[in-house]
């Protein structure tokens, strides 16, 4: 093996045997160096506990046991190093057993104990030569040999006083603990911290060696806080240490992003790319009370970089992160800091999307789940009146049929039964695992998971269902005109008399004047407005629809109005059956939403319907589009 540098420490209280052991050390290593060290009185006690890594306050059994005066540091170079596997105060470890085995040997000459330290392998070596002397182990590797001069070194331990500058400290990091900056890294090293974000995240393997080795003061008292200040070039700088076993992230999320961190050209560990946007995607939405505007931006264009189909990053970003995280197996877990937030909104649709999950493997009878359920995620893909779009639809029998956006399959069963074949493109993989497992006993039934726009099919269909997707266009086609091009796509599957079949929100249904929420987007009038600042998501008035349509090349239009829409319809007009004055529509629920109520519904529609206004206003349109 090739020669390494060590050292033995001579605590004050065993200096008495110095000449001894070194005259001793001669027969076996080589002397490099000899340093008469002293620490100040008023750090000793915090050197000795960085530089063992461990809490030894002022008059500690150790420091008691070890002396507080002068010392004395033996720089060695061990020509022939073996190593083997001893029992030390860390448990089995294969060290250096000449370093080792003296160690011993003077320790007990002077009388047993740790008067005496030793290395016992190069990082520890390593480790110990920098933070005493502020020195790279390839220095003393590389000077001359001195067994008799000692030198005097009379400085506290580095970093005592403050890191002179913050690539000093990430230098200390990089060599000595496991970590990686979590985010907003994109500043360093030119600022410490970015707009809006007013420290430096690091997950860390070991959140002790890291608080001694970078000299961190606790900021809060309480012990679940693990915000520190450090001192940098004068200043106080912030940071958090987020560490393995905290559940900040779960304990398997922590250690994959530390063992696959990789070291940014500016000299600091940060995730790799592909964990930087799932804990990005993570923080983001779980410890965050919004999904703000800077974060979004960020994880698109991350997005981007690394292939990930960032459409559901639009519409859905909850969903998107459940598939991530199913993706790495990773749970959703609760921090014990408890200062940090905890979207509880987002935790709930994570349980849903389980509970939905769990139904739809071991229950057939969900009329009984939803006796007992009536959250809005479970009702709206578990609800038999979902079907109630279709299941009046005259489908032929030995027609195929592709289902654009066949989400957890509420209508999928319903079509494997009416048609010969059935193929489902969805974009999300959980909502994909939760149809296959509602609908496993059709063999029929085909499930892709991705983009239309990125698929391509080699085969045509007699019938296309696009049940509440066209609005989301605008986020997943990336063109100029993306409603009139994906729907000029979808023509290109249908048969030359095949028919599109479309459900979606009328931007002026009667409920979004009467209070209610717009879909998408959760603003009170939003759709009526023209979805001001937004360009991926959006729907469309009648006359608005058939211009699109036909400019896709759908040729026949026939329009049909589910009431109250088409997510829960209960009633389904058409323009040969308009509803007539003396029917008292219902109004419009908002499931998932708190609505205002601005007049009554019904009455509006009595009016409305009077006056031949019903299409104008209908909540929803179900449209049977036909090239031809």
């Amino acid at each position: 093996m090739l020669a390494e540098i060590h050292l033995f420490i001579i605590w004050s209280n065993a200096t008495d045997k110095l000449h001894d052991i070194l005259d001793d050390i001669k027969l076996y290593m080589n002397i490099k160096r000899i340093y008469t060290i002293q620490w100040s009185k008023e750090k000793f006690s915090e050197n000795l506990s960085r530089f063992y890594g461990q809490n030894l306050p002022n008059g500690s059994d150790k420091e008691i046991h070890c002396g507080t005066d002068e010392f004395i540091c033996i720089i060695v170079e061990d020509i022939a190093p073996k190593y083997q596997t001893r029992v030390t105060s860390r448990g089995l470890e294969l060290v250096n057993i000449n370093m080792f085995d003296l160690k011993l040997k003077y320790r007990n000459w002077t009388g047993g104990g740790h008067k005496i330290h030793a290395t016992n392998n190069i990082l520890e070596s390593e480790h110990d030569l920098s933070l005493l002397f502020g020195k790279h182990y390839d220095f003393f590797k590389n000077v001359t040999s001195d067994a008799v001069n000692f030198n005097n070194f009379n400085q506290d331990i580095v970093g005592a006083n403050g890191w002179e500058s913050i690539e000093k400290l990430f230098d200390y990091l990089n060599r000595f603990t496991k970590y990686i900056v979590m985010r907003n890294f994109e500043c360093l090293f030119d600022e410490y911290t970015m707009a809006e974000h007013g420290d430096i995240d690091l997950l860390v393997e070991n959140l002790d060696e890291v608080i001694y080795l970078t000299n961190a003061k606790k900021v809060f008292l309480e012990p679940y806080r693990v915000h520190y200040r450090i001192v940098i070039d004068g200043e106080e700088v912030l940071f958090d240490f987020r560490y393995v076993g905290d559940d900040y992230y779960d304990e398997k999320f922590a250690r994959l992003l530390l063992q696959e961190r990789v070291l940014d050209s500016k000299g600091f560990y940060r995730p790799n790319d592909r964990l930087y946007f799932v804990s990005l995607l993570y923080h983001a939405l779980v410890h965050k009370p919004i999904f703000s505007q800077d974060y979004q931006q960020r994880l698109k264009v991350l997005a981007n970089n690394i292939n990930v189909n960032d459409v559901l990053l639009s519409y859905d970003p909850v969903l998107l992160l459940i598939d991530q995280m199913d993706e790495y197996q990773f749970k959703l877990v609760k921090p014990k800091d408890l200062s940090v937030y905890y979207n509880q909104s987002v935790v709930n649709k994570f349980v849903m999307y389980e509970n939905l999950l769990e139904v739809c493997r071991t229950e057939d009878d969900y009329e009984k789940i939803l006796l007992h359920d009536n959250r809005w995620l479970i009702l709206k893909n578990l609800s038999p009146i979902r079907q109630n779009i279709l299941n009046w639809y005259p489908f032929k029998k030995d027609s195929t049929l592709l289902e654009i956006g066949g989400g957890c399959g509420a209508i999928t069963g319903l079509l494997c039964k009416r048609v010969q074949t059935v193929k489902v493109v969805e974009l999300s993989k959980r909502r994909s695992t939760i149809n296959f497992e509602r609908n496993r006993e059709y063999d029929n039934l085909e499930i892709i998971v991705g983009n239309l726009n990125d698929i391509k099919l080699d085969h045509k269909f007699d019938y296309v269902t696009l049940i509440g997707v066209l609005e989301y266009a605008g986020s997943f086609t990336k063109t100029k005109e993306p409603y009139k091009e994906f729907l000029k796509n979808i023509k290109s599957y249908l048969n030359e008399d095949g028919k599109l079949l479309l459900a979606i929100e009328n931007r002026f249904g009667l409920k979004y004047f009467a209070g209610a929420k717009e879909d998408h987007t959760g603003k009170e009038f939003d759709s009526i407005t023209g979805y001001v600042g937004n360009d991926t998501v959006r729907t469309f008035g009648k006359l608005e629809l058939e211009h699109l349509l036909k400019s896709a090349g759908f040729e026949s239009l026939k329009f049909y109005y589910p009431h109250p829409d088409y997510k829960m319809p209960f009633e389904m007009y058409s323009d040969d059956y308009l509803p007539s004055s003396e029917e008292m529509l219902m109004s419009a629920p908002n499931f998932d939403n708190e609505r205002y109520e601005l007049f009554s519904e019904p009455l509006a529609f009595k009016g409305i319907i009077e006056n031949g206004q019903f299409p104008f206003f209908a909540n929803s349109f179900f449209v049977e589009c036909s090239i031809k």
